[in-house]
Parts: structure tokens; C-alpha cells; sequence
């Protein structure tokens, strides 16, 4: 697949408010994400 010339036609911006960390975190532990996932709340802005 050539992705030079790739352009999405969607392009979601997402803001985490949290430490640096913490986010990391969230991204490494499998426990953190089975917790996280089930009290998401997704907005749109």
C-alpha cells in the first residue's frame, strides 16, 4: 500500500484531560483499559 499520497477524508481530533502518565498508562495496562472502557462518555463538540 503507497501511503505517500494518503489524505483521510475524516480526521477526529481527541483531547485527554490527564498527566502525561497517566495517559501512558492507560495505553500500557490491560486492567486500566477493561475499566475505562465500560465508563467511556464520548461527546461531540
Amino acid at each position: 500500500m503507497n501511503t505517500d499520497n494518503f489524505k483521510p477524508a475524516i480526521v477526529y481530533t481527541i483531547y485527554i484531560a490527564s498527566t502525561p502518565q497517566k495517559v501512558w498508562q492507560a495505553l500500557t495496562s490491560s486492567e486500566f483499559s477493561r475499566n475505562i472502557s465500560s465508563a467511556s462518555r464520548w461527546r461531540r463538540i
